[in-house]
C-alpha cells in the first residue's frame, strides 16, 4: 500500500459529483473511515470492494482504479489485494 496519490481519481470523483465521504460510503456499503483510507492511499481495496465503489460514482472501475484494472482485467477480478472487509459497514 502507498500513499502517494495512487487512489486519488476517488477522492477527484468524489469531489466532482460534491459527494460527501458518508455519501459515498452509504452508497457503496462502506464505512467513512474506509472511504476515507482508500482515497489517502491508505489501504488498497479488493475487487468487489472497487466494483462498489465504482457504481456508487457511477463510472467503471478501470477509471476509478486504472493500475488494478490493468493488473486485474476489465471484470476486476483478482485475490493479491489485502482485505478490507472490516471497512464495510455494520
Amino acid at each position: 500500500m502507498t500513499s502517494d496519490h495512487t487512489f486519488s481519481p476517488l477522492l477527484t470523483l468524489r469531489a466532482e459529483r460534491r459527494l460527501s465521504q458518508e455519501q459515498v460510503a452509504a452508497r457503496a456499503g462502506l464505512s467513512p473511515a474506509g472511504v476515507s483510507r482508500i482515497e489517502r492511499g491508505l489501504m488498497s481495496p479488493r475487487p468487489t470492494t472497487q466494483l462498489r465503489l465504482a457504481a456508487a460514482l457511477g463510472v467503471p472501475v478501470s477509471q476509478l482504479f486504472p493500475a488494478s484494472a490493468a493488473r486485474h482485467g476489465a471484470d476486476g477480478r483478482g485475490t493479491d489485494l489485502p482485505a478490507g472487509d472490516e471497512l464495510l459497514a455494520a
